[in-house]
This record gives structure tokens, sequence and C-alpha cells, in this order.
């Protein structure tokens, strides 16, 4: 290459440095205005980090906070409307991690996602974290952790030597025999029993959640006993309490320990998990 093509490719170079140089900006935040949930726990951390008024569109579970049961709703956990979610043109979608179908239609369709998974307290706290930084929310997020653990950690509580039996629903199809959904091993209730100071005498079961008969009830004899319950229980409390009864071998019965939880929000793993926490350390502690 002769001196003249090289100078020339040189002022070249020079002069799209320059252009680039200037042409160049540090990438904007995308504006996130349009926010579809399909969970109630990603909607309180949603609301927590103050970015409820962008949520367009949740589930029917979807209640608090109490503006959140106006959104549209585009079904349950697993019976998602997914056209609906089409029809309300979404800049961003967080669903479960387990919801594999509609995680899959909606990047088919070329919708924005985010997953998260609320299984275990550390989940909640790694969801705060993720969800914050998608909606440039960082700094709340983080305030928001350190505050729940903070809360946590002053809830601890020391070993008690009592055991828990925690239930998270009725097996309603067998009328013939109480059957019962546990809190196992791999869920929040399981960590907030431990740091409760008890023994929950299904948690080192191989499930999440698994089903019990009573005969499992009275072999494994717990000292209290917790049941999440639908806001309306107390016109059925009566029959409940009979329910339980009728195990009278086991010594929370036989003591009167046992305890309902109806406020709603105690099955889910989101901010309030904290208030569920602080319900169930103070039940164990009081309990007789």
């Amino acid at each position: 290459m002769n001196k003249f093509l090289q100078n020339l490719l040189f002022i070249f170079i020079i002069l799209i440095s320059a252009c680039s140089h200037e042409e160049i900006k540090p990438p904007e935040k995308t504006s996130i205005k349009r926010i579809i949930t399909l969970s109630p726990a990603i909607t309180e951390i949603i609301s927590a980090l103050g970015e409820g008024e962008n949520i367009i569109g949740n589930t029917k579970y979807c209640n608090y906070p109490p503006e959140q049961a106006k959104k549209a709703k585009i079904g349950g956990f697993y019976d998602v409307n997914l056209e609906k979610i089409l029809m309300l043109s979404p800049d961003l979608v967080i669903l479960p991690e387990e919801n594999y179908k509609a995680l899959k239609y909606l990047n088919e369709m070329g919708i924005e996602t985010l997953t998260v998974k609320t299984v275990s307290i550390e989940d909640i706290f790694t969801s705060i974290y993720a969800v914050g930084y998608k909606l440039n929310q960082t700094e709340k997020a983080e305030k928001l952790v350190k505050d729940l653990k903070s809360k946590f950690t002053s809830l601890k509580a020391e070993k008690q030597n009592k055991k828990v039996l925690f239930i998270v629903d009725r097996d309603t199809k067998n009328s013939n025999s109480l059957s019962f959904f546990a809190a196992g091993n791999d869920n929040f209730f399981n960590t907030m029993i431990a740091n409760s100071g008890a023994e929950n005498i299904f948690g080192k079961s191989e499930k999440a959640y698994p089903m019990i008969s009573s005969e499992a009830v009275i072999t494994m004899n717990p000292d209290i006993i917790i049941e999440i319950v639908p806001k309306d229980f107390k016109e059925n409390e009566k029959e409940l309490r009979e329910s339980w009864k009728k195990l009278n071998k086991v010594s929370a019965v036989q003591k009167d320990n046992i305890f309902f939880l109806d406020e709603g929000f105690e099955s889910v793993p989101g901010p309030r998990f904290i208030k569920t926490f602080s319900k169930i350390s103070a039940i164990i502690k009081n309990a007789k």
C-alpha cells in the first residue's frame, strides 16, 4: 500500500472514530409500565417495591394490596388465560418458574418474561432482588430484604422441644376418613417452624407437601397442630375442632393445642411471610 492510501485510510479511521464517539451513549434502562403477574407472591413483591400501579393484570387469587383485587384477572395458577394476556399487551410477565406451559407460550409469542422461585425463605429474598433489578428498584429491594432479614432474626427462638404438625389443606375427596396435606421439607413453613425452636414432624419428608392420614398423625403424636383455613372458617370452626377431637390419643388434641391461621396471607410466600412467622412463633412459644 502506497503512502497516499495509508494516509487516506488513517484519516478515514479518525473520522469514523470521532463520529462513533459522538453517537455512542450508555444504554437507557427499559421503562416497564405494563406488568402481568401470575401469583399472589409476585404481586405482593412488586407492590412492596412501589410498582403496584404498573400491574395491569394478575390472578384471581391476587387480592393484596386491596387495589390488586380490581385488576384484570387472567385465571389461576395453572389455568391461565393466555389469550387474555396477549390482549392486555404487557411489557413484562412475571411468573413462577414451575409454570412451564405459560412460559413456553409467552416466549413463543415474543412477550418478555421473568421467572422467580418462592418456595423457601431464601427464594423469597432472591426473588425480591430479581424483581427489583428488573424494575429498576434495586435500592428498594435491598432495603426490603434487609428489613425482612432483621425482623426474621429478631423472631428466632431457642429450641423448645415441641413437635409441630402444620396442615396447609385437607383432602376433601375422601369423606370417610381424615386426610391432610402437611408442610414437609422443601417449603418456607418448615424453615419458620425450625426457627421458632420447634420440630416439624414431617420436616424430613421427601415431598414439600405430603398427604398424610389420621393414623400417621396418631403415630407422630404432635404437641401442637397448626392448620391454615379459609377466611370464612368461623362458620365451620366448631366442626373443624370436632374433627380433631376424633384423634383424642394425640397430645395436641388432649392439651387443646390446635390453632387455626385464617387471615388468608399465611400461605403466600411473599414479603408478608414475616407476619406468618410472627404468628407461628407466638403459637409455639405460648402453647401448653
